[in-house]
């Protein structure tokens, strides 16, 4: 079929998802980041960010946007960091688009997204529990 129609999927080279954690604070039946199937706590460290970020800057590749998801990337124990990180990608290529895509439940998830700086653009599925 694909040789008729195409690929269903087209790669994109200038837009990334990170996820950065796979703890997530809830349990959705239907959810497609496998985190009730395989509960993991493996977490992406801030020194692979670092690297991602400068490979980026060396290669000179400009991203259209950024990703963070996971689980719940909020969870993640350095959140904080590794936005700050990315943010300096941010500084490098003012065009480039830092999202946080997160389910918005919980005081905690709350509080950090509360602390994001404006320049975050927050995809918050607002989920209730």
């Amino acid at each position: 079929m694909t040789r008729i129609s195409g690929p269903q999927y087209k790669r994109s080279r200038n837009l990334i998802e990170i996820d950065i954690t796979y703890l997530c604070n809830l349990h959705c039946l239907n959810c497609n980041r496998s985190v009730s199937q395989a509960p993991e706590e493996m977490h992406i460290t801030v020194e692979q960010i670092q690297s991602f970020v400068a490979d980026s800057i060396g290669r000179g590749h400009r991203w259209n946007r950024i990703r963070v998801l996971g689980g719940e990337p909020t969870l993640h124990p350095k959140f904080q960091e590794i936005i700050d990180v990315l943010l300096q990608y941010g500084e490098w290529n003012a065009d480039c688009q830092i999202e946080v895509v997160t389910n918005g439940y919980g005081e905690k998830v709350q509080s950090v997204l509360k602390r994001l700086p404006q320049n975050i653009w927050i995809e918050n599925s607002r989920k209730s529990n």
